[in-house]
């Protein structure tokens, strides 16, 4: 396997690399958490026209049709800005579930809405107050709109 990275990839990387530099602070970071502000609509915005949120994602699904060492190079990236944005739960945990398990039509609408920015999600795999056994699961789904799912 390959792993010598590409031209494009080395531009996303730098691109990724200028946009914490400058946009994203440690010091605008620190702001945002004095004021209980644990995202920026504005920066989780900036990341769907960087296409970093449609990245992994088939082309039939509204996505970039990136590949895994692309991800990669964008978690890279993140890290160094030690984002309060939700990349991992929405992107890569819950979309590597939505493409694998969810129906095509799911897929167009729910993949369609992580790639432009318009839907955060969680992914809840386990329930604490039940010790991790799936049988006795408490948590119920709460979201701001209706998905239709």
């Amino acid at each position: 396997m390959d792993f010598t990275f590409t031209e494009e990839q080395l531009a996303l990387q730098d691109t990724l690399t200028r946009f914490i530099d400058k946009d994203y602070t440690f010091e605008q970071r620190r702001k945002n958490l004095a004021a209980n502000q644990h995202m920026s609509q504005g920066t989780w915005a900036a990341f769907a026209e960087l296409g970093i949120l449609a990245l992994p994602f088939a082309e039939e699904d509204g996505g970039l049709q990136g590949t895994p060492l692309d991800t990669y190079l964008v978690m890279r990236s993140l890290a160094k800005g030690l984002i309060l944005e939700p990349y991992i739960s929405t992107v890569v945990l819950s979309g590597t579930f939505l493409q694998q398990h969810a129906t095509a039509q799911q897929r167009s609408v729910l993949i369609a809405a992580i790639a432009d920015g318009s839907a955060r999600f969680a992914f809840a795999h386990y329930d604490v107050q039940s010790r991790y056994q799936e049988s006795r699961i408490h948590t119920q789904l709460s979201t701001r709109r209706a998905t239709g799912y």
